[in-house]
């Protein structure tokens, strides 16, 4: 796979793909650790998120709790 990849020039842009991924899962992640609700729901979020992060991490962004910043 990676070998068609390169051969079309997409190599790097494979990379910066990846890279964007782990960001979002570590944003994700985060998030779910520091947010306020108790530490069962927590600790599902979590695991969700470990076991699969980009489902995970969509869930967490359309189902997770939402916060109100006061301005």
């Amino acid at each position: 796979m990676t070998h068609v990849l390169e051969a079309a020039g997409l190599g790097q842009l494979w990379i910066i793909a990846i890279g964007l991924l782990a960001a979002v899962f570590l944003h994700v992640l985060m998030d779910v650790l520091v947010q306020p609700i108790d530490g069962g729901r927590k600790l599902l979020w979590a695991a969700l998120v470990l076991v699969l992060p980009v489902a995970g991490a969509v869930l967490w962004y359309r189902l997770g709790p939402r916060t109100v910043h006061e301005s």
